[in-house]
């Protein structure tokens, strides 16, 4: 009985007498534990925990001669370091032993206090539920072989008077200190704050549709949801607490893993962690279910995000090229996506190529009901650059995206406000799309920059049918339209749901010929394009007339098979392509016009020495242009457009359309006038101008999926 000092003095005699030599070691282990809460705690319960380590260490120290002790090791607890609700005695004697060795360190002597969690397979811990309720507040036991491997290790190299070896010691971390509230005017979104034993600062804020007016703007199927940005805002706010002279420069690795709703418009506490770190911050915002007053189950865990701490940097970049005519307009945006007024952040799209172009909409609204100096860092034009990238989601599957990560996130030095969002996919992901993007003011200043903002595509929450329009006017800018040609482009599927679901939708459009023709077509595929292609054109000549009956106008072809339509009883050209889905269709009074529409896909050899000859290749490797699918694509679409324009179709050799000169967004092809079949002599005279090669310019352009021609000869 260590207790007894009577015990303890003959024992340790006997020790000595039995082994004829002295005691240079002390592995402190004895304990008992009965966990209640102090009012249910008897007071001889109290004191035999209590003195089975304590007076067992005293009884110890007493009776050896401390000058030869070459080390002492006390089995200490994580409950004497951090305390443990219904161990008052048990964490009490544990920190009994700490202080002691602390004092014996002091004196010289190598003594450690081995603050132990739970072992998982021996023990007190294993007995009844005991291991159960410590893994219901998170903590998790220690293996015997990585116990007996810690101790031996500290055994033979331990330099500290109290160290702490466990698994995850969850709650015993916690501090069971109150929150103090901070100053909302500063910190609108950190409400009350305390730091926890281990060093990490914890959050708690009552979020509710009465304070945080943005909740009500971003509402998806009618319910609210806490904005990704607001997330990030918090951990900035909670970051300039910690690290007052610290500069935020960003964050890495953020991940929104569950959505925070706000069910029934109902208010919601969440709680924000940082773990202290100077090299390597880290932010948690997460949620803890509550049944009577007391947390139940493991908190739920909301977003997180690593903090990036240093200078923010001065960068500029080059300015996009803006489109004359916006794509999307605020009006359009805000019809698709569900946000609030609060939350309209986006001017227009102003292009959609190769990458997104967007026009920044800043509001210096207040977004809470309560007076406050403003957000740490710009939430709101990161939510423009998120906004962007949905819609771009939208715009190419028909699916929202949503945030659901970003590998990197910069914050660069500002001097200039936000004026344009510009972004690129970079590739799909198993839930969504992966984006880079970077918010630039007018001049070219780079403002936030993201790499890989991931996100998750969704069925809910916005209104994709006006998607359909967006995809049409993409394909539409790809064409540089002569001044006063007509060109429209239509979606080939939504022309077939009109034909099913409107009775006379096709009496409006065709002429009684063009309706046999139409019916003889067998091919789905087929018939469904031509249709398409037909009602292009008349919706082109509608623009032209407006008054005319479409019906009367018939779409006839000459000998060679060019397309052309009678007007006020003249001829005028008109040329048709389709491609992936689409059907475009122009109508040209003053140009003999040829339009050509192609995706960008790999082509194979026997495509490629069908387009170009010998003579072409040895022609673009010495204009330094390298032979790819893109190339082909734009050398195949100027063949063709410039095919229709002499009314030959693809019915002529390509190789007699020599290529003559390849520019970015131009290519000039030549022909020898003997290889046209039945052209018109005085016209095809009036532009030869005396040489010997008639010269056709294709005006290409292209976006992340097609690529188009456009080529057109005068009449006159």
């Amino acid at each position: 009985n260590v207790i007894n000092p009577e015990q303890m003095k003959s024992t340790i005699e006997q020790i000595r007498l039995d082994f004829d030599q002295e005691i240079i070691g002390i592995i402190h282990g004895a304990g008992l534990e009965i966990s209640r809460l102090i009012k249910d705690k008897k007071p001889e319960e109290f004191d035999l925990v209590y003195n089975v380590k304590a007076l067992g260490l005293d009884n110890l120290l007493q009776n050896i001669n401390l000058k030869n002790v070459k080390f002492i090791k006390c089995f200490s607890s994580v409950a004497g370091r951090y305390g443990n609700a219904g161990q008052v005695d048990y964490s009490a004697a544990n920190d009994y032993l700490s202080k002691n060795c602390w004092q014996l360190r002091s004196k010289g002597i190598r003594a450690t206090s081995i603050c132990w969690s739970a072992w998982g397979e021996v023990g007190m811990a294993t007995r009844g539920s005991i291991m159960t309720i410590l893994k219901h507040v998170g903590v998790t036991p220690i293996t015997v072989k990585d116990g007996v491997k810690a101790f031996i290790d500290e055994l033979e190299h331990g330099l500290e008077p109290e160290v702490v070896i466990a698994g995850k010691i969850g709650i015993l971390m916690e501090s069971p200190s109150k929150y103090l509230q901070v100053d909302k005017k500063l910190y609108p979104l950190i409400g009350k704050i305390k730091r926890n034993y281990d060093g990490s600062i914890v959050t708690e804020r009552n979020f509710s549709l009465e304070d945080d007016l943005y909740l009500n703007h971003h509402r998806f199927d009618n319910i609210p949801f806490l904005p990704g940005v607001i997330g990030l805002e918090i951990f900035a706010e909670l970051t300039k607490l910690a690290f007052p002279k610290a500069k935020l420069a960003g964050f890495n690795d953020v991940e929104f893993k569950s959505a925070i709703k706000f069910t029934n418009d109902k208010s919601r506490i969440l709680k924000t962690r940082l773990d202290y770190s100077i090299k390597n911050p880290k932010c948690t915002l997460f949620s803890e279910f509550m049944k009577d007053g007391a947390v139940v189950g493991k908190p739920n865990i909301h977003f997180t995000a690593k903090i990036v701490l240093g200078s923010r940097k001065e960068e500029f970049t080059t300015k996009p090229k803006l489109h004359k005519k916006e794509l999307v307009s605020k009006e359009t945006i805000y019809s698709i996506l569900p946000h609030g007024p609060l939350f309209h952040v986006l001017k227009e799209i102003n292009d959609f190529k190769q990458d997104i172009i967007a026009k920044v909409s800043t509001s210096d609204k207040n977004q809470f009901s309560f007076e406050n100096k403003g957000f740490t860092t710009e939430p709101l034009i990161i939510e423009s650059a998120f906004q962007s990238m949905g819609l771009l989601d939208i715009i190419k599957n028909s699916k929202l995206g949503l945030p659901f990560g970003i590998k990197s996130l910069i914050i660069n030095k500002a001097t200039e406000p936000a004026a344009f969002i510009r972004g690129s996919k970079v590739r799909d992901s198993d839930l969504g799309s992966i984006y880079n993007f970077e918010v630039l003011s007018k001049t070219g200043q780079v403002l936030l920059k993201a790499e890989e903002y991931s996100t998750v595509q969704v069925d809910f929450g916005a209104e994709i049918s006006q998607a359909q329009e967006i995809q049409i006017e993409r394909v539409r800018r790809l064409f540089e339209i002569p001044k006063e040609a007509i060109l429209e482009v239509v979606n080939v599927e939504q022309i077939s749901k009109k034909i099913e679901s409107e009775i006379d939708y096709l009496d409006k459009f065709l002429h009684a010929d063009e309706k046999i023709n139409y019916q003889s077509l067998s091919v789905e595929k087929r018939r469904k394009e031509w249709i398409a292609g037909v009602i292009a054109i008349k919706l082109a000549v509608m623009k032209i007339n407006p008054d005319i009956q479409l019906s009367k106008i018939k779409i006839e072809k000459t000998e060679q098979g060019k397309p052309f339509i009678i007007l006020n009883k003249k001829s005028i050209s008109l040329s048709i392509t389709h491609s992936n889905g689409f059907a475009v269709g122009i109508v040209d009074p003053n140009n003999n016009t040829g339009i050509d529409l192609e995706v960008k896909v790999k082509r194979d050899n026997s495509f490629v020495d069908e387009l170009i000859s010998s003579k072409e290749k040895e022609l673009i490797n010495n204009q330094q242009h390298e032979i790819n699918e893109e190339l082909l694509t734009k050398i195949w679409t100027a063949k063709e457009a410039a095919s229709k324009v002499l009314g030959t179709g693809l019915n002529i050799d390509l190789h007699d359309l020599i290529i003559s000169k390849i520019k970015d967004k131009e290519i000039i092809l030549k022909i020898d006038p003997t290889k046209i079949p039945s052209i018109d002599n005085q016209f095809l005279k009036s532009h030869l101008k005396g040489k010997s090669q008639l010269e056709l310019k294709a005006k290409i352009d292209q976006n992340d999926e097609f690529v188009a021609a456009i080529c057109q000869l005068p009449l006159k």
